[in-house]
């Protein structure tokens, strides 16, 4: 049995010029609008730039919807139900509570209220 690298440096030779100039077609199918959109590729460095330019959109177009919902309750929280302190550590309490909710959101709360935390602090007054 070869390992797969052998098999990649033996047969470097012949894939290189028989592919190098080629591009690569991958057609991506869209199923809420039955649609298809092709992408041609070629195999230079821009790839990856286009590949993460696609990824970054897909996953923000994705969750873009969720994280509405979640400054909207931010929003109502802070107005309604604790309006003179600090929303986060209630939210975040909240969210510890819900098993379904994942995890960055509840650490991006936490990341939220230590901002607030350091931008709310008093300066020293004695050096002033």
């Amino acid at each position: 049995m070869y390992d797969t690298q052998q098999l990649l440096d033996k047969n470097e030779g012949i894939r290189k010029p028989r592919y190098d100039s080629k591009p690569i077609i991958t057609y991506l199918l869209i199923l809420n609008t039955n649609s298809y959109e092709k992408i041609t590729w070629s195999l230079d460095g821009s790839i990856y730039d286009s590949l993460k330019e696609y990824i970054l959109s897909a996953i923000i177009s994705y969750y873009t919807p969720y994280h509405k919902e979640y400054y909207n309750y931010l929003k109502y929280v802070s107005e309604y139900i604790i309006p003179d302190s600090s929303p986060y550590q209630y939210i975040i309490n909240k969210l510890k509570d819900d098993k379904k909710q994942p995890k960055y959101i509840i650490d991006y709360f936490n990341e939220l209220k230590t901002i607030m935390k350091m931008v709310t602090k008093p300066y020293p007054t004695k050096y002033f």
